[in-house]
Order: C-alpha cells, then structure tokens, then sequence
C-alpha cells in the first residue's frame, strides 16, 4: 500500500506527535522527502525506531537540520553504515555531541572524511579515542583546525604516527599545547619538518628535551624563529653540536638571552662566523666568559659591530691577547669607553695602530694610565687629535717625555690648557722649540710657573708674541731674566699688562734698549712704582 506521508505538508509533518513519528513505518520514512526531513525537530528524530533510521537515504540523512541532529540517539548512530555517516554536513558533524562522537564506532569513524574532520571542535576532538585517532588518515589529521588541536589528549599526542605528524601544518604546530609537545618522542620530533620546526613558539620550544634538540637537523635548527628562541634552556644552547650553532641565523643569535650567551662553551663560540658574531649585542658580548672571549680569533674580534664591543667588561678586555686588541681596528677602538681604555696593558697599547690611537675618544682618553702615556710612540702621539690632548689629565701630562713633547705639532700645543701647561716638566719646556712656544694659546701661557719661565731660553722667550705676553702674570714677568727682556720685542714690551709691570725689576729696567723704553705706552707708565719711574728716567738719561 502506498505510503500517503508523501502528501503531507511541511507545517504537518512538523505538527506530527512523536508517538505517531514512533509509528511510522519503513515505507512511511522512504517516501518522506528531504524537505519533509528538513522540519523534523529533534524530538521527532529521537522518536523515530532504528529500522526507520536505517533506511534513509543519503540524501535524507544530510536533509536532518542540525538542530535536529542532536536528538540522535546512540542507538540510532550506531545503524548508520559509512555511507551515511559520510552524507552528513558539516554543520551536522559540529551540532553532534561529544557522547554522540564517543559512541561511533572505528568504522564509522573511519567513514567520515577530511571536511567532517574540519568541522570538529576541540571537544569533539577530545570525544575521540586514541584508537580513532590512530586510524585517522594523514588527510583527515590536516584536516583538524588548529582551535581544535587542543582536543588531542597527550596518549593521542604520542600515538600519532610519524605520517600523521608529519602530515600537520604549522598552523597545527603552532596551536599545541606544550603539555602535547612534551608528549612528543625523540622519533615523533625528527619527523618533523623545518617548516613545522619554524611554527613552535617560545614556549613550545622551551617543552623538547635536550635530547630532542639533540636530533634537530641544522635546517630544523635554522627555522627556529627569532622569537622563539628565547625557549631553549640553558642546558639545550649548551648542548648544540657545532653543526647546529654554526646553522643559526644573525637573527637568532641576535635573539639570544644573556642566559644563554653565558653557557656556550668555548668550543661552540669558536665556531661562530664572523656575520654570526656580528649579530651579538652588548649584552651579549658582556655575557661571555673571559675563556671564551680570550678563545675568539682575530677575524671574529674584527667582525664585532661597535655596539657589542661597547659591552666588553674590563675583565674580558683584561683577557685580550696583544693580536686580539690589535684586531679591534679604529671603528672599534672608537667605541671603547674610559673604563675599558683603562684595561688595556702598555703591550696592548704599543699594539694599537696610529689610526687606532686617533680614535680613542676624548671622553676614553682618561682611561689611559701613566704608563701607558709613558709607552706611547712618537708616532703614535703625533696622530692624536687636539680634543685628546685637551682631554689629557694633569697626571698624564706629568709622565710625557720630552722626545714626546718635542713630537707635538703646533696645533696639539696649541689645544694644552694652563693645568696641563703647568703639568709639564721644566725639561720639557726647555725643550719646547720656538714654533712650539709660539703656538701655545695665551690661556695655556697663564699657566706657566716661575720654575718653567727660569727654563726658557732667550730664543725661546723671544718666540712669544704679543698676545701671550699679555697672559703673563706678574710672577712670570718676575721670573724673567734680564737676558730674557732684552729679547722681548718692542711690541711685546708694549703688551705686557699693567698689573704684571710689578714684576719688573729696576735692574730689569735699566738694561732696556732705547726702541723697549720707547715702546713703554703711557697707561704702563701709570702703573710703575716710585722705584720703577726713577729706573725709567735714569735709563732715559743713560741713552
């Protein structure tokens, strides 16, 4: 007999009881459309005897709405053949229930396709067993979404098979949970590509073992990002095979934290390139042990960038070989700050270059202790700039020698203030020549003492000009001797000022030539003493 459900409306079907559902026959269900199927609420569904729910087509069961859905019993599921189940959408694979996914059985599971699959939730995924999941094909593991990665318990995690793993993308990759990534074998990790390698966070990173690390190829070891770098242990950096240190990016090594920089070993630090070395920050060069600093070869010293060396300690720099210091080259030796120059040794020093030497800063010059001012070549004091001599400490003007001091241009001589003037020895100022006294600026002839002028020679005091002599004092003027003044130009007669006229003695006075006592201007006549005024007309006199 012919079924009449066939003529039932949409509004009708939905109004039917679940006891008339439940009465439903076989031919009943065959002759309902997908349309009709489409108003069935879940109740009616759950309604409905497992013969009924058995021959539906394919077409019908994927008509089930997904509100529906849910009213499957596990009774019902369990007549679905693997047709069926592959008929399901997947909006109806995500409305189904964790119980619902929990009471598939392994064929049913193994019916459902790559695009079901990708409809799972994480709690859908955690319904399955470990055994579902060890059937899944690579496909249907691709499949999973990575929110939905979270539903593989850590059994399942270590199940996996090394296709399956190998089958995730890094999205996948990226969405484990570290619990999931400790789970992971020595064997399930080499599996994994450099690509997948490169989508583990820091975190993620921070879960491998040292063994693990251990068997990472040098491409898998490259592909760690930037970032997660910062996972490995001190006990994984510290276990790198020369192989795998040699691999890493500047941008890695760049990202290294001092933590880690403090456990290399000298061995892994030896094989660094020179553009990994390059990479190294300040605070990751201050991080190296004094053994490994003192193990770099000169190329490395070379390769690093002015901001590292500028982290070198003293005590590394203490460790620098005379080659290794010599490697810095200027750009480097340029960066060095007081505390550092300080470090260096006379050997260190005597192994800088000229162009090394101009470099040190103004600020670094301080750093230079007595002896090695002392130690510094001709050559190399003749390369520095007027800003280090300025910059130059009283205490290290007091131990230059007077082949030093002979060496100096004009222009050095010209940047001594009068405390570094003052600061030299009188063997050094009787060995001024004449270019060099008349290059002294007068503020640095201000500072000149008696003992020093009582050195000069006449030749020498004869090299002043007007301008300097106008910077003397009254002591100075004092410390001249007769010889001394007679040498004095007219103009620089005229010059001296009127408060350094005391200086001059009667004796001084009355050995003046006629063109001296002519040059005498009224404003210094004013300012001589009664002793003075009689020694100046009885010289006239004399004339």
């Amino acid at each position: 007999m012919t079924s009449i459900i066939s003529s039932l409306t949409a509004n009708q079907i939905r109004s039917l009881s679940t006891t008339v559902i439940a009465s439903l026959t076989t031919n009943d269900m065959a002759a309902l459309s997908s349309t009709q199927v489409k108003t069935l609420s879940s109740a009616q569904i759950a309604a409905l005897r497992t013969d009924d729910i058995a021959i539906l087509t394919t077409g019908q069961i994927s008509a089930i709405s997904v509100s529906a859905i849910k009213g499957l019993s596990l009774s019902q599921l369990a007549v679905l053949d693997a047709t069926r189940i592959a008929s399901l959408g997947t909006a109806q694979v995500t409305a189904l229930s964790t119980n619902q996914i929990e009471d598939l059985d392994s064929s049913q599971i193994e019916a459902l396709t790559s695009s079901q699959f990708g409809a799972f939730g994480s709690a859908q995924v955690a319904a399955l067993s470990t055994a579902d999941i060890a059937e899944l094909s690579t496909a249907d593991i691709a499949a999973i979404t990575p929110t939905a990665m979270s539903g593989l318990s850590t059994d399942d995690v270590a199940a996996l098979s090394t296709g399956q793993l190998a089958a995730l993308k890094t999205g996948q990759i990226a969405a484990l949970k570290t619990s999931q990534v400790k789970v992971l074998t020595t064997l399930q990790i080499t599996t994994l590509t450099a690509a997948q390698i490169g989508a583990f966070s820091s975190v993620q990173v921070a879960a491998l073992t040292t063994a693990d690390i251990s068997e990472l190829t040098t491409a898998d070891i490259a592909a760690i990002t930037s970032t997660a770098m910062s996972g490995l242990s001190a006990a994984n950096v510290a276990a790198l095979s020369t192989g795998q240190f040699a691999a890493l990016k500047t941008g890695q090594i760049a990202a290294l934290k001092t933590s880690q920089v403090k456990v290399l070993t000298t061995l892994q630090v030896t094989t660094l390139t020179t553009a990994q070395i390059g990479a190294f920050g300040s605070a990751q060069v201050a991080a190296l042990t004094t053994d490994n600093i003192a193990a770099l070869s000169t190329g490395q010293i070379s390769a690093l960038s002015s901001r590292s060396v500028a982290g070198l300690t003293t005590a590394q720099i203490d460790t620098l070989s005379s080659s290794q210091i010599e490697a810095l080259g200027s750009a480097l030796v340029g960066v060095l700050g007081s505390a550092q120059v300080a470090a260096l040794t006379t050997a260190d020093i005597a192994e800088l270059s000229t162009a090394s030497i101009a470099a040190i800063t103004s600020a670094a010059m301080s750093g230079l202790s007595a002896a090695n001012i002392a130690a510094l070549s001709t050559g190399q004091v003749a390369v520095l700039k007027t800003g280090q001599i300025a910059a130059l400490k009283t205490s290290q003007v007091k131990v230059l020698t007077t082949l030093q001091v002979t060496t100096l241009t004009t222009a050095q001589i010209g940047a001594f203030g009068s405390a570094q003037v003052a600061a030299l020895t009188t063997d050094n100022i009787a060995a001024l020549s004449t270019s060099q006294i008349a290059a002294l600026s007068s503020r640095s002839v201000a500072g000149l003492t008696t003992a020093q002028i009582d050195t000069l020679s006449s030749s020498q005091i004869g090299a002043f000009g007007t301008a300097q002599v106008r910077a003397f004092g009254s002591a100075q003027v004092a410390a001249l001797t007769t010889a001394d003044i007679a040498e004095l130009s007219t103009a620089n007669i005229a010059a001296i000022n009127r408060t350094a006229l005391s200086g001059l003695s009667t004796t001084d006075i009355a050995n003046l030539k006629s063109d001296q006592l002519l040059a005498i201007t009224t404003a210094q006549l004013q300012a001589l003493d009664s002793g003075q005024v009689g020694a100046i007309i009885a010289a006239y006199h004399a004339v």
